[in-house]
């Protein structure tokens, strides 16, 4: 029993000892984290800015975010490689769409994004959000809980970057974590841990002509800051059209396009629609050849590359930029 009961000491206490190192050794991680971050300290998504560069903006929700794919394959990630083969070292593209956000938000954070980038051009695609998202974007919060250690988001990182050298491709990005809730959907900075955008659930969803409504009212604001700042204004429809043998799917993205283009018509704004040339595409093979599923209404790298080089063309038409 005394053999036992020593034995049993002798465990623990390695044990003990053993979970303290790795405390220790997760603090001594933190610590030289967060020392670095000091250093290098830079907000989202400014960390690779140069200077001397012309800035373009796109912005909008999912669909330019690029969801499911790397930052590289998103829309602006091509777009940012199709203006580096014109002009290397020119253009500076940075993506400020986030899943989910709805036009209000844009007309919130505009003023602010103009005065902090001093962008040549803006490239706005959005509203098919407008119908369920009830909120502008939140205000940058510090981080809470356990989500707000470095350590961990590099674990995260590290085991994003992993599964993808095996061959998955994991559903979200590493640079921003999600929160779901029955009242809100939460996105946070993974490099700070800050807010970034809270999107809070309405009661009940718009009917599809409020959220048009919502659209045109936030166009309009949205318009006359451009005017008054002197930033080019293009709008981008959706790349996702109706499946008539789906039923009514994307119906929504349709009509949300239909209301840029006649407000782009209305204003004399530039406003580029890729659906005609997706349409074509899709026409000669299978949808999900540039969709990420037959069912999806987000593009895949090969449909965000259509989205890319719309929109370089119509950059680069008016060369030079500001």
């Amino acid at each position: 029993m005394r053999r036992c009961s020593s034995r049993c000491g002798v465990w623990a206490g390695r044990a003990v000892a053993v979970a303290f190192g790795l405390l220790l050794a997760i603090a001594t991680l933190e610590v030289g984290l967060r020392v670095a971050a000091l250093v290098v300290r830079e907000p989202r998504p400014t960390a690779n800015m140069r200077e001397g560069t012309v800035s373009i903006l796109t912005l909008g929700d999912s669909h330019t975010y690029g969801v499911f794919y790397s930052a590289e394959e998103s829309y602006p990630g091509q777009l940012q490689a199709l203006l580096d083969e014109h002009a290397p070292g020119r253009f500076q593209v940075i993506n400020l769409g986030i899943p989910g956000m709805n036009s209000s938000e844009i007309v919130r954070s505009l003023p602010g994004w103009l005065a902090r980038y001093e962008p040549a051009a803006t490239v706005i695609c959005v509203g098919v959000n407008n119908l369920w998202n009830d909120t502008a974007a939140a205000e940058p919060s510090g981080p809470v809980g356990f989500r707000s250690l470095r350590s961990w988001r590099l674990l995260r990182i590290l085991d994003h970057r992993l599964r993808a050298k095996l061959g998955e491709r994991p559903s979200e990005r590493p640079d921003l974590e999600r929160s779901v809730s029955p009242d809100s959907v939460e996105h946070r900075d993974a490099a700070t841990g800050e807010v970034l955008v809270r999107h809070e659930r309405r009661h009940e969803e718009l009917e599809v002509e409020d959220g048009r409504r919502l659209l045109l009212r936030d166009l309009d604001r949205i318009d006359d800051l451009h005017r008054r700042t002197g930033v080019r204004m293009i709008l981008l429809a959706y790349s996702t059209f109706r499946v008539p043998e789906l039923g009514q799917a994307f119906t929504l993205h349709e009509r949300m396009s239909d209301t840029l283009l006649a407000f782009g018509s209305e204003r004399g704004l530039e406003v580029l629609d890729p659906r005609a040339t997706m349409r074509r595409l899709v026409g000669s093979g299978p949808r999900a050849s540039y969709f990420h599923s037959e069912r999806d209404d987000h593009p895949n790298p090969a449909g965000y590359r259509i989205l890319a080089e719309l929109v370089a063309e119509a950059l680069l038409a008016q060369e030079p930029l500001p």
